[in-house]
């Protein structure tokens, strides 16, 4: 209760703990047309054409002074890349890097298979990292070595915890020396309740950790809204498709 009471004080619609998806019922409709009129009046004629693959420059802007806020994101507007959903991203970027060569991305065992499923079909494998009550145990990433890995480090799926300080550390560690890449999704990072939120891990390494952020937690799925905060070297090949 307390949670659904903060979230609709916030404009935010009540979520539905059952279907891991907001209330749709409380979606705020009447907000959202009235920015949406605020929007098309202002937008000029080039906003409604194929423009800039990465997404509109203003959304990036406000994208990345959000995330840096909000998230403790490193994000400049020409490293974000909007995108319809977080599948969507992680196929955009798996298929990236098994263009470089990329051969497989570890994956928390208890995690989404549909996620898990979607590095399949670009060709990467996806060996499962082991967990304990603190959770996931990056510490087997030295004998797995894959080339990336994709956590929920902020609140992990489905057992609810963060990952750790100190397997923070050593994941992104892992990432610097073996040259691998971190895909975090960061599905409702901003939802704290019990205590403070903690921060994105990209923070931590903007060059080695790949932040994935969406829309579907805090306003509704259906919108299809995503975005992806990248390393400078990866974002013409991501955004390119």
């Amino acid at each position: 209760p307390g949670a659904r009471t903060a979230r609709r004080r916030a404009g935010m619609p009540a979520y539905d703990l059952r279907s891991g998806t907001p209330d749709l019922s409380s979606f705020p409709r009447a907000a959202w047309l009235k920015a949406y009129r605020r929007a098309l009046t202002a937008a000029p004629d080039a906003a409604f054409g194929y423009g800039d693959p990465r997404g509109r420059e203003e959304l990036r802007t406000v994208l990345a002074e959000y995330l840096a806020r909000a998230r403790g994101v490193y994000a400049r507007p020409e490293r974000i890349v909007v995108c319809a959903g977080f599948a969507h991203g992680l196929m955009l970027i798996a298929r990236a890097l098994r263009r470089r060569g990329a051969r497989s991305a570890a994956v928390e065992s208890y995690g989404l298979g549909h996620h898990a499923g979607l590095l399949r079909e670009a060709g990467l494998a996806t060996p499962p990292l082991p967990f304990d009550a603190r959770g996931t145990r990056v510490d087997a990433l030295a004998a797995l070595a894959p080339d990336a890995v994709l956590l929920t480090a902020a609140h992990q799926f489905p057992l609810g915890g963060a990952l750790p300080p100190d397997r923070r550390t050593a994941v992104v560690d892992w990432a610097r020396a073996a040259g691998g890449f971190v895909l975090e999704d960061d599905y409702d990072g901003e939802f704290r309740y019990d205590r403070q939120p903690v921060g994105a891990l990209q923070g931590l390494d903007p060059d080695r950790v790949i932040y994935l952020g969406t829309a579907s937690k805090s306003l509704a799925p259906g919108l299809r809204i995503a975005w992806m905060v990248l390393p400078e070297e990866l974002v013409d090949e991501v955004a390119t498709g």
